[in-house]
């Protein structure tokens, strides 16, 4: 599922006779989960690239944090990583973050705090569900499922 209503090669501009925008980072061009996450988080229409230099390192950082210790674990997967919730509609997805535990422990969070909630719910609702059908939409309930019941185990 893309949350982007047109691919990543679409968003950003020609600068000076380069071209600037989400496609040329090696660190979200190729990962759709960290592409929903930039997208929901910024404006690339406004804008081809964030003002502040970490974005993407936080974006990353965000996709790879632990639901249940706040860890950052690069190279897990699984229903317990924010990167599974990525998964979701993006209004799911924000519903679910926003309250949620773990909130204040995201990179994304710390480093911009409650103005970047207030822009994921805002985005959310222009995110599209590119490239998503039927078995996405069950893979991505069940994921779901899975996340809740291990927060509902939580003591």
């Amino acid at each position: 599922m893309r949350y982007s209503p047109r691919p990543i090669e679409d968003y950003g501009r020609v600068i000076r006779g380069k071209f600037i925008g989400p496609r040329t980072s090696l660190l979200i061009k190729e990962d759709a989960e960290r592409w929903n996450l930039a997208f929901l988080s910024f404006d690339y229409d406004a804008r081809p690239v964030p003002q502040n230099p970490q974005f993407t390192s936080l974006v990353v950082k965000t996709v790879a944090t632990r639901l249940d210790t706040g860890a950052i674990d690069y190279n897990a997967r699984g229903p317990l990583i924010v990167r599974s919730l990525l998964k979701l509609p993006a209004p799911q997805f924000v519903k679910v973050i926003e309250f949620h535990s773990i909130l204040t422990q995201l990179p994304l969070y710390r480093a911009l705090g409650n103005s970047w909630l207030t822009t994921i719910k805002e985005r959310s609702y222009l995110c599209a569900t590119a490239g998503s059908d039927v078995e996405d939409d069950v893979e991505s309930l069940a994921m779901a499922q899975q996340v809740l019941a291990a927060i509902i185990a939580k003591p």
